[in-house]
């Protein structure tokens, strides 16, 4: 009986804390339809997973078929299902025109920019933006782009994929409501940051006299940009 109850509060502490990483995975909460197209797999896979070692426990010939399904067939499905399951695997939303060779306007969830390394042992040498399955990060909650604001925008030319040419990248800039500063429910977006120049593969010639930067405060042309990328005031992606 003991053991029983201990099994009961063991598989209600896992579904719980899988319930925790479902959110993280799908950057949401239980109100949403994809916390449950995660959530409810995983707890499928715990049931099954608790039921074989039950079995194993209880069987007097501790069957194989029991020990092969509890031992490796459950956890490798449950491991293979979240591999595939972590959201988008680019970064970037195309919104018109060619955004690998040619004039274009994209989205982003961070920036691809190209940096340079504050490393002196490599003596600040490019650094290139390097494509990454973003869903798997999701411990930095980048994964669905309905689940993470659109935090840069680039309009301009590219080539391979790369700011590359003549180009505008701008990132939004926040405010919080006067009665809950610092609270991310209650922050939007109040207007832009712009950088725009001569870019070669991502990296922006800051001595160019055609580089031109500075911030502009929300006004009715930002308020037309949002709605022609169809994001709300808060940077959320609303779909196509």
């Amino acid at each position: 009986m003991m053991k029983s109850k201990l099994s009961i509060i063991t598989f209600v502490v896992l579904s719980v804390l899988t319930g925790f990483l479902a959110m993280e995975m799908t950057a949401s909460k239980p109100n949403d339809l994809k916390f449950y197209l995660i959530y409810i797999p995983l707890l499928i896979f715990l049931s099954l997973e608790f039921y074989f070692i039950n079995k194993i426990r209880k069987s007097i010939k501790n069957i194989k078929t029991f020990k092969i399904s509890a031992f490796c067939i459950i956890p490798f499905s449950i491991l293979t299902f979240l591999f595939f399951s972590f959201g988008e695997d680019k970064n970037k939303i195309c919104i018109s025109g060619d955004c690998e060779n040619g004039y274009g306007e994209a989205l982003y969830i961070k920036s691809e920019r190209t940096s340079k390394s504050a490393n002196e042992s490599n003596d600040g040498e490019l650094q290139y933006y390097s494509p990454e399955f973003l869903g798997r990060n999701w411990f930095n909650n980048i994964v669905w782009y309905d689940g993470n604001p659109i935090s840069y925008v680039y309009r301009g030319e590219f080539k391979n994929g790369y700011f590359h040419g003549t180009g505008q990248e701008f990132w939004f800039t926040y405010e919080y409501d006067e009665n809950h500063k610092y609270d991310e429910e209650y922050k939007f977006i109040d207007g832009i940051y712009f950088v725009e120049g001569e870019w070669e593969r991502g990296w922006l010639f800051w001595d160019k006299e055609s580089r031109t930067d500075g911030q502009i405060k929300m006004n009715p042309k930002i308020e037309r940009i949002l709605k022609d990328y169809n994001l709300d005031k808060k940077g959320y992606y609303l779909g196509e």
